[in-house]
């Protein structure tokens, strides 16, 4: 296992979570899964741009995943506080104990908004606003899972971590 990746932050992290997002990662994409919606935000230098300009508060995040291609700051929810773990390849000393796979998001042909946000909309009548950096058919999230030996050689996922949201 990965274990040098993960890494718990400092509390003064959250004391900075309104105006700047993370100190880790300064370009990337955040998920943040809130009481009662799901948003999506381009990460830019180091702050969150939700579409409309929505205004994140801290208590109302459940649980949210900042991430890039190199690093995720993942935020959960613990005993009623807010937690988070940074998740680091930048430093790995080897490439080939992950494996990659492309998640597709419900839905086709997203609409563009406007500052580089899309409305994408699935059959069932669910919608997320997301950035993308065009138009693009469909929409997809690439996740890692960190590959685990046992010690009777099975080999199973031990953990994982976003990397990119991506088009075709």
């Amino acid at each position: 296992m990965n274990d040098k990746i993960r890494v718990n932050l400092d509390k003064i992290f959250f004391e900075n979570l309104k105006n700047s997002l993370v100190n880790e990662i300064e370009d990337g994409w955040g998920i943040f899964w809130l009481k009662d919606e799901i948003k999506f935000a381009k990460i830019a230098h180091k702050r969150a741009e939700f579409y409309d300009n929505f205004k994140l508060n801290e208590d109302e995040i459940l649980e949210a995943r900042i991430f890039n291609k190199d690093k995720e700051i993942y935020l959960f929810r613990r005993f009623g506080e807010l937690e988070a773990w940074l998740m680091d390849d930048e430093n790995k000393e080897k490439e080939d104990d992950f494996l990659e796979e492309t998640i597709n998001l419900l839905g086709s042909n997203p609409t563009p908004l406007k500052d580089g946000f899309y409305k994408l909309e699935a059959e069932s009548g669910s919608s997320f606003i997301l950035p993308l950096d065009k138009e693009y058919k469909t929409v997809q999230i690439v996740r890692r899972n960190y590959l685990v030996i046992s010690e009777n050689s099975q080999v199973s996922y031990g953990d994982f971590r976003l990397v990119e949201i991506k088009g075709e």
